[in-house]
């Protein structure tokens, strides 16, 4: 028997492919309908618990894109511990964080919310991610799995190839002892243009909202906004709980209309959103500044460090 679904996964993955090759990135984000392919409906999980009381995201890499050490990594949770964050999240396993982060979270009793990253269409990269998670199978550190971040947005994949890949992933680890919740990554519009295929795909709805990039939003009401998005991801997917992967504000860059980055405007936004009661199922982005990254619009993708705030 698991022979024949792995062959159907299989069957599943080259027929959404092969519809894939057919479909310009610069329309990835319509919704792709294979006549003949399918997804499987995954049976969700009942008993959820809240994420966090506080969530931080974080990633292991140095200014210039290098892995930090490992004391380093183990400097930073306990630091993350100290300011009150009860929940890591991560965007993929390299740099040994699944042992290091894993390690330093359970000696300081965090939670990890573990990311399996998208880079391309090609499973076999999934698989290994996959297997690699199998194989340290901590899972009582693991409050939750989020199968790519932004890959629709990106044009990394389609939201038929998405929903496969959460369900292949998510057949791999329960077959191995993890019972939580999967899900993906994406912004709000992706959701909107896509539920169809990704809401009966995901245990919970995963979203990043960032209140920055909506130019008619200053930081005051950044909690407001994120309230707004999450009622209409709810209305996408049927009142279906909604996590917010990624929530933050810049501190450095330019405006973007009514948004303003600065270090009291990221403290406003944060305020808001706490004042909106966003204790739970809430992230932060992020840990600290991110040098390694490119600037990006309104050149603020390197400045959304936040721990000063707490």
């Amino acid at each position: 028997m698991k022979s024949y679904s792995f062959v159907m996964l299989i069957v599943v993955y080259l027929c959404i492919i092969d519809a894939a090759d057919n479909v310009s990135l610069a329309h990835y984000d319509q919704p792709l309908h294979a006549s003949t392919c399918t997804a499987t409906k995954q049976p969700h999980i009942n008993a959820l618990h809240k994420v966090s009381k506080r969530g931080i995201a974080y990633t292991p890499y140095t200014d210039d894109s290098q892995c930090k050490a490992s004391t380093t990594i183990i400097s930073d949770i306990a630091l993350i511990k100290t300011k009150g964050f009860s929940t890591i999240r991560v965007y993929s396993l390299d740099c040994d964080i699944l042992r290091i982060i894993g390690r330093a979270a359970r000696a300081k009793g965090l939670k990890m919310i573990i990311g399996i990253s998208i880079v391309s269409t090609n499973i076999e990269e999934l698989d290994k991610q996959v297997a690699d998670l199998v194989a340290w199978s901590e899972w009582d550190l693991v409050s939750l799995v989020v199968v790519g971040n932004e890959a629709i947005f990106k044009g990394l994949v389609n939201a038929a190839l998405l929903a496969f890949f959460i369900s292949a992933c998510r057949q791999g680890l329960q077959r191995t002892g993890y019972s939580g919740p999967v899900t993906i990554a994406e912004p709000v519009n992706i959701w909107q243009s896509n539920g169809d295929l990704l809401c009966d795909a995901v245990d919970i709805i995963g979203a990043n909202m960032h209140c920055f990039f909506n130019p008619s939003i200053d930081a005051s009401r950044c909690g407001q906004f994120v309230s707004d998005q999450i009622k209409i991801l709810k209305n996408v997917c049927g009142n279906k709980r909604v996590i917010n992967l990624e929530t933050g504000w810049p501190t450095h860059g330019h405006n973007n209309g009514n948004a303003i980055p600065g270090i009291p405007e990221q403290q406003k936004a944060i305020k808001s959103l706490f004042a909106e009661g966003f204790h739970e199922d809430t992230i932060l982005f992020s840990f600290a500044n991110e040098l390694w990254k490119d600037p990006g619009p309104f050149e603020v993708e390197q400045s959304w460090g936040c721990m000063d705030v707490f």
